[in-house]
C-alpha cells in the first residue's frame, strides 16, 4: 500500500493554487466591471449633452417658426452665420437668440456664444428659409469639441 500513500502526497498543495488562479480570475472580473462602469457613466452623460443640445435647437426652430411672418426674420436670428464651432460673436442685441445663447451656455459645459451658430439662407425661390443649427460644446472629461448641427425648412408665410 505505499503506492496510493505516495500519490497523496505529491498533491498536496494543489487545492491552494487553484483557489489562488480563481481569485485571480474573480479580481480581474471586478476590475473589468469596474472599468465598463466608468464608460457607461460618461456615454450617458454624452447622450445627455446630446440630448439637451438636441432640446435647444428645437426650441429655437420653434420659435422662428412662431415668428416665421416677420419681414426681418433673417436677421433677427442670424448669428455667427456660416462658422463650426469658432465664430467671433459673443452676444445678440436681438432678444429671442440672447435668451437662446444663455440657456446653451447654462445647460452644456464649455458652451460659449462664440461657438454657436445660427445661419439662415433663402430656399425654394424664396418660399422658405433654410435654417442650419449649429451648437458646439467642449466635454470636461476629454477636452474635446462636440458638435450638433440640424437643418430644417422654414416656410416665409
Amino acid at each position: 500500500m505505499a503506492g496510493p500513500s505516495r500519490h497523496k502526497h505529491r498533491q498536496h498543495g494543489s487545492t491552494l493554487i487553484e483557489a489562488l488562479i480563481a481569485m485571480a480570475i474573480f479580481a480581474v472580473s471586478i476590475l473589468a466591471l469596474i472599468a465598463m462602469q466608468g464608460f457607461t457613466i460618461r456615454a450617458n452623460s454624452e447622450n445627455q449633452y446630446r440630448g439637451q443640445a438636441t432640446y435647444l435647437a428645437n426650441s429655437l426652430i420653434g420659435q422662428m417658426w412662431a415668428a416665421r411672418a416677420k419681414g426681418s426674420f433673417d436677421t433677427d436670428f442670424a448669428f455667427n452665420a456660416g462658422s463650426t464651432c469658432n465664430g467671433t460673436a459673443t452676444s445678440s442685441s436681438q432678444a429671442e437668440v440672447s435668451s437662446w445663447l444663455s440657456s446653451i451656455s447654462s445647460t452644456l459645459p464649455n458652451a460659449s456664444a462664440n461657438r454657436q451658430s445660427v445661419t439662415i439662407a433663402s430656399a425654394l425661390s424664396g418660399a422658405a428659409n433654410q435654417v442650419t443649427i449649429v451648437i458646439c460644446w467642449q466635454n470636461t472629461a476629454d477636452g474635446d469639441v462636440r458638435r450638433f448641427s440640424t437643418t430644417t425648412l422654414i416656410p416665409t408665410s
